[in-house]
């Protein structure tokens, strides 16, 4: 396990950083792969019904992934400041809370997955697909809360790599289990579904196994099996805002889907690809920012402010160019990047419009991601969330209503676009705002 607090600065950073983009690597590959094996085989509709599906379900998560990162800040700072104890309590408080959460959102998923389908106005020719695998998905949203709240936990600790052998091991039995529900089975889009179900229980069980006998902290809040309640509170104080960051972020994804369901199923497939696309790019940032939030609660823990400074810098400029090569690569390869999921003529020349416009804003978007990763190990958690909300849920989503009435189909990428811009803007306005009673506090403690 990485101490963040000693050593070189931004080698800490990418060390810890690499095994977890490996991890999301692994996991956006199973994605593509998915998304390929759908789109070739089951065609565009079933790629539009689980792209409409993917949404409800992140919906349902966001709030327990809040909370999640919120203890992960809490573990973080505790593991800087070397303190056994309360990272044993926090973990076993963070676990049995998500136990009972698990229990009961999978039964009230599972009663209201139609009802939730019906409200975003999803086509009858995508109904029956989507309500499949949504409701094979609600079975184990149990387990990937647990998940969750072991990764969450192990991050903190500065252990990336057992979280890499899980996912590994998750991501390979999702695939071959992927091939052979759908192809050989023939069962569809709940093919995949259920795939994913069985490789998360069989992963969750292999790692609860291993933590339990090789993990100390683990090992001592399993002994301990205790519930306390100044740790949760300390945990949801910090996870509602971040909680509340998704929640809106994955409702106002919700909403854009109702506005973009009018447009038809190609658009909806075009949106789904690009999407898939997106996320595979984001990834080397995403996982940059949660080492990030990890180095810096680390070094919170110890109160050093310099190397929160510091490594904070090194991590946005490697961000910056990073960003820039990965959208020239995705603008000189649209066509193809596209071509991999479909062989729909009308789904290729959508997507292609749509990284045209939206590539050339990258850079906004992955900066944006390194702010928030650095705003939220200091355990500033507001910040990112008003900024979500600004970008997201009052530009892109209304924008792109507004731009889609005006100019179209191009409007709809244009108002991501836009989101993008102004997310990266509010970011930095937040930052040089809240980061002088960060590290006010940092001096003073």
């Amino acid at each position: 396990m990485h101490d963040m607090t000693k050593g070189g600065i931004f080698k800490n950073i990418v060390v810890f950083a690499v095994p977890l983009f490996l991890g999301s690597v692994l996991q956006q590959i199973y994605s593509t792969i998915n998304g390929i094996i759908v789109g070739q085989y089951l065609g565009v509709d079933a790629l539009a019904a689980i792209g409409v599906s993917g949404p409800v379900i992140y919906f349902i998560t966001s709030t327990i992934l809040g909370v999640t990162i919120g203890f992960s800040i809490v573990i973080s700072q505790y593991r800087g400041a070397e303190n056994t104890e309360k990272i044993a309590q926090s973990i076993s408080t963070l676990m049995l809370f998500l136990l009972l959460a698990g229990l009961l959102t999978s039964f009230f998923c599972g009663m209201f997955s139609n009802e939730i389908l019906k409200l975003l106005g999803i086509p009858p020719n995508l109904m029956e697909g989507a309500s499949k695998y949504l409701s094979y998905l609600s079975y184990g949203i149990g387990v990937t809360f647990l998940m969750m709240g072991i990764g969450g936990v192990l991050r903190a600790l500065g252990d990336g790599m057992t979280s890499l052998y899980a996912m590994i091991f998750a991501c390979l039995l999702n695939i071959a289990l992927d091939f052979y529900f759908v192809l050989e089975l023939g069962w569809g889009v709940e093919g995949t579904a259920i795939a994913t179900l069985i490789s998360q229980i069989c992963s969750f069980s292999l790692l609860v196994v291993y933590l339990a006998v090789k993990n100390t902290y683990f090992r001592l809040a399993i002994s301990r099996r205790s519930f306390n309640a100044t740790e949760l509170r300390r945990g949801v104080s910090l996870g509602l805002p971040l909680a509340a960051q998704h929640i809106f972020l994955s409702g106002g994804i919700l909403v854009l889907i109702w506005v973009v369901v009018p447009y038809g199923e190609s658009v909806i497939a075009a949106l789904t690809i690009v999407g898939r696309i997106e996320m595979f790019m984001t990834m080397a940032f995403l996982e940059l920012s949660s080492s990030l939030t990890t180095f810096v609660g680390q070094n919170h823990g110890k109160n050093y402010s310099d190397r929160i400074s510091a490594g904070f810098k090194h991590t946005a400029f490697t961000a910056a160019v990073l960003s820039v090569v990965l959208s020239v690569a995705a603008l000189v390869f649209n066509r193809q990047l596209i071509r991999i999921f479909t062989k729909d003529e009308a789904v290729i020349d959508l997507g292609v419009q749509y990284l045209n416009i939206l590539m050339p804003f990258f850079v906004c978007l992955s900066l944006t991601i390194i702010y928030h990763g650095k705003l939220n190990g200091l355990g500033v958690v507001k910040a990112p969330l008003i900024c979500t909300v600004i970008a997201f849920c009052l530009i892109r989503v209304p924008f792109s209503y507004i731009f889609g009435h005006f100019f179209g189909i191009a409007g709809l990428w244009w108002a991501a676009s836009f989101g993008w811009a102004v997310g990266l803007l509010c970011t930095y306005y937040m930052n040089r705002e809240y980061e002088k009673t960060a590290f006010m506090s940092l001096k003073t403690a």
